[in-house]
């Protein structure tokens, strides 16, 4: 984005018409990203069952295991386990997240 905002400011390009580029720019890198994403679904789903669950509990369970709130509460199985229900959300800068899960222990 610098290098087209560099170009406009060059050649005095005026500000609704920057607007306009950057938007558009911002939406066609939006679309690859979600292309992107499914992609990679598309071949995790291609995996066979154990190797799709190792990739999970490598990438997720080491997250969760870093956060105290699990990590002093909950074994390293258990951590493995819910690896498996982790769900993936990339967020733009400054966008808010509010998560609200019930978690029942029996």
């Amino acid at each position: 984005m610098a290098v087209i905002d560099r170009y406009m400011e060059e050649k005095n390009i005026d500000d609704n018409l920057k607007t306009r580029v950057r938007g558009y720019l911002s939406y066609v890198h939006e679309k690859q990203r979600k292309q992107d994403e499914k992609k990679t679904q598309n071949i995790l789903e291609k995996l066979s069952f154990a190797l799709k669950n190792e990739i999970l509990v490598q990438a997720f369970g080491r997250v969760l295991s870093k956060i105290p709130c699990f990590s002093e509460n909950f074994s390293e199985e258990f951590l493995e386990k819910l690896s498996f229900y982790v769900k993936e959300k990339k967020l733009a800068p400054e966008e808010i997240l509010i998560v609200i899960f019930f978690l029942f222990l029996c």
